[in-house]
């Protein structure tokens, strides 16, 4: 019991001690000494790296890259936001996550070679591409949906709704027409209007 004690005792010194440590680099990044970032940043190394080889799904060349990147994100960013850290290693491990997103969605975009509203839409809905899909894909076409739900969400109510029934409900041109009536040529416009709308909003992201 003792000994289960001073061992606790003992962590509990070496994470006061640690945390202490990280504080005193935190604050001499944020005075713009930069040699304490290269400190700092190789505590967590070893750990970012193991992370950005289970966010690449196991693709070695992805995470070198993806740390790569973090390492420079991190030597811009670290000095700036520095006095307001409090927990080193969640803030970088967030930052490599993001800059692990940002990888993915490089490599769908490319891959994919989106042109248009209407091929978002069908690849997203595809049930091929969700079955096809490695986790992190699934996390990303499941970013971009949510993308494309508040995009929609944000068009003009007349546009919105003609578009929720052609594209969600699969409604014909007639159907729509008749539904809320207006004639077969107000329809189109409407769903090109929508279709442009989304184009400049979702453009910007992907």
């Amino acid at each position: 019991m003792l000994l289960s004690l001073n061992k606790t005792q003992k962590n509990s010194r070496q994470k006061h001690q640690s945390v202490t440590a990280e504080a005193n680099l935190l604050k001499q990044l944020s005075l713009g000494e930069q040699k304490a970032f290269w400190s700092l940043w190789l505590s967590h190394q070893e750990y970012l790296y193991c992370r950005c080889i289970n966010w690449m799904g196991g693709n070695r060349k992805d995470a070198e890259e993806a740390l790569s990147r973090a390492t420079i994100k991190a030597w811009e960013k670290l000095p700036i936001y520095a006095d307001k850290i409090t927990n080193p290693k969640a803030w970088l491990t967030r930052m490599t996550h993001n800059v692990c997103v940002d990888i993915h969605r490089e490599h769908q975009r490319q891959a994919r070679g989106i042109e248009d509203i209407d091929t978002i839409l069908e690849i997203e809905n595809s049930p091929l591409m969700l079955s096809q899909s490695n986790p992190n894909s699934l996390m990303l076409q499941a970013e971009i949906q949510e993308h494309i739900r508040q995009a929609i969400d944000q068009l003009p109510p007349r546009l919105r709704e003609t578009f929720v029934l052609r594209f969600e409900q699969e409604m014909s041109y007639s159907e729509i027409a008749e539904k809320l009536s207006i004639s077969n040529s107000n329809v189109r416009k409407r769903i090109q209007q929508a279709r442009e709308a989304l184009q400049r909003q979702l453009g910007q992201y992907l």
